[in-house]
């Protein structure tokens, strides 16, 4: 994914070595929350599989895994932002143009609501 990302952005050395910073961080914090992760979505199937949902456990399961990608991000946002920061404005406009194709070919973007 970084080449991907070095190749369709143009980076340099130094630009690379940011982002290959950003993706270890990415990675040593999914490492850590995996266990934690797995142990909620274990939880979160007994909910489905029983044979009546207690919402007010859900709504705890939820705000746990929202608790752990808050961590998560507040970890890894710095090195995004000294990425970022490292950026040509060119660059940032072809990522920018990336991320808007993404969002818009994306799995949520071809969701209809159901009548």
């Amino acid at each position: 994914m970084t080449g991907r990302i070095a190749k369709r952005l143009d980076l340099d050395d130094q630009q690379k070595a940011k982002l290959a910073a950003v993706k270890d961080e990415v990675l040593a914090a999914r490492g850590e929350s995996q266990k934690e992760h797995r142990a909620t979505m274990e939880e979160v199937i007994a909910q489905v599989q029983s044979d009546r949902l207690d919402q007010a456990k859900l709504a705890q399961l939820i705000e746990r895994h929202q608790a752990g990608q808050t961590r998560t991000m507040q970890r890894v946002l710095p090195k995004v932002a000294e990425w970022h920061a490292g950026l040509r404005p060119e660059q940032r406009a072809e990522a920018a143009k990336y991320l808007r194709r993404w969002m818009e070919q994306g799995p949520w973007s071809k969701m209809e609501p159901t009548e």
